[in-house]
């Protein structure tokens, strides 16, 4: 004997009026509108680092450019010419020193000397004394 299948009949109590929106594609949708906020975002950020940076070169040119006049000036500044001009203008006479204040520093003295500091920074300090005192 053959069951007979019952047929299920539909709930007519629902009803299904109007247009309905599909998931997937409502979700392709938000996470696109996402993506493009996050974009727009991003690259207001990136246009407004740029800004500043364009700022900060300009400011860096104008830094060396005056560091440049300032050299400039200090090199004519301490030229002999102009140091003996600013002499005579002040009345200052200069004269070579007696004898007995000139103090000479032997090499072997030297080397003791960057020998006792223990620090790096001394031993470059000292080096570099010995290079002024030569020019």
């Amino acid at each position: 004997m053959a069951r007979r299948r019952r047929r299920r009949s539909r709930n007519k109590k629902v009803r299904r009026d109007g247009f309905i929106f599909p998931t997937p594609l409502a979700t392709v949708l938000c996470t696109a509108a996402l993506l493009s906020l996050g974009y727009l975002w991003l690259r207001g950020r990136c246009d407004a680092l740029a800004g500043r940076i364009v700022v900060l070169e300009k400011k860096l040119a104008e830094t060396q450019r005056r560091r440049e006049m300032e050299e400039y000036k200090w090199s004519v500044m301490k030229s002999p010419a102009n140091i003996e001009r600013s002499l005579r203008r002040f009345g200052i006479r200069m004269t070579w020193p007696n004898e007995e204040r000139v103090v000479y520093i032997s090499r072997r003295e030297c080397e003791r000397v960057m020998e006792d500091e223990r620090c790096a920074g001394g031993r470059r300090k000292a080096r570099e004394m010995r290079v002024a005192m030569n020019e």
